[in-house]
């Protein structure tokens, strides 16, 4: 193997691991934000299991664990919270409407107020 060799073989593993040096770094780990009657309630870090009991207006009983929330039990008449199921992902929400209460994901730098976006 010749000089020019190892330069081209050098060339081609900086190229193949450009896409890594380049990846930008993560953002704060997800949490779940907890609004009762539209005003935060709680922020929670997916990270960390938890427990959470708002009994304000009705019983709702929240669980964090392996990295999900969900609604573990509400005393609310229809239930949907509950049967909703665990969710993870920025984005993702779970509402129990009888108690006026809001559980949503945020993450990767989304803040919990602010703008969405924005349409020209």
């Amino acid at each position: 193997m010749k000089r020019g060799d190892f330069v081209i073989i050098a060339l081609a593993i900086l190229l193949a691991l450009t896409p890594l040096l380049l990846r930008p770094a993560r953002g704060a780990a997800p949490r779940a934000v907890v609004r009762k009657d539209g005003e935060i309630a709680a922020e929670l870090p997916l990270d960390e299991d938890a427990v959470l009991r708002l009994e304000e207006g009705g019983q709702n009983v929240l669980r964090v664990s392996g990295g999900a929330i969900r609604m573990e039990e509400a005393d609310c008449p229809d239930g949907t919270c509950v049967r909703q199921g665990a969710i993870q992902n920025p984005g993702e929400t779970i509402v129990c409407l009888p108690h006026r209460v809001t559980v949503t994901i945020v993450g990767n730098g989304e803040g919990t107020g602010g703008v969405d976006a924005v349409v020209q």
